[in-house]
């Protein structure tokens, strides 16, 4: 099931989509999301979220920890 979301980062607007195969706990670190047509998976690290798949397409990494950040408030990720 893909739900989309909207994100405005450095003045530009993205819409991606949110690919759940499971439901989303507190403990969730990894998502898998469509942006611009391409399916990504990105992870929490330490230092913020990152891309795991970076043979698909490569993103900006602010664009990408924006993203995990939005994700991590909609879903109160711990």
């Amino acid at each position: 099931m893909e739900h989309p979301f909207r994100i405005t980062h450095n003045n530009c607007d993205y819409v991606f989509k949110l690919i759940k195969d499971s439901p989303v706990i507190k403990e969730t670190t990894e998502f898998r999301i469509k942006l611009e047509e391409e399916e990504i998976s990105i992870c929490k690290t330490p230092t913020g979220w990152a891309q795991k798949n970076s043979e698909v397409l490569h993103l900006n990494p602010e664009l990408l920890n924006a993203i995990g950040h939005s994700l991590s408030l909609r879903f109160r990720l711990s």
